[in-house]
């Protein structure tokens, strides 16, 4: 297993994010964090390619529990969806 330090992992989650939010007007983009961790053989720099259609199938699972939340909810204080403004 590789570690990957709390600074790394902040690092990656900045570049994700930014990755999210060109996604919001392209339909690809990279996400880039140089030097993500330090193998044996020097650092490891991470430089990948993001498509909306990745984005939305990694996501999909969260979405789906929170519709499900949300559904439950719902039943609990007795109301539907069409009862929310």
């Amino acid at each position: 297993a590789i570690a990957v330090s709390t600074e790394a992992q902040a690092r990656l989650l900045k570049a994700m994010e930014a990755a999210k939010c060109a996604l919001a007007v392209d339909i690809s983009a990279r996400v880039q964090v140089p030097a993500l961790v330090e193998l044996p053989d020097g650092p490891w720099d991470l430089d990948v390619p993001l498509t909306r259609e990745d984005l939305d199938e990694a996501v999909a699972p969260l979405v789906s529990r929170t519709f499900a939340s949300v559904d439950h909810a719902l039943a609990d204080a007795g109301l539907a969806a069409s009862d929310v403004d």
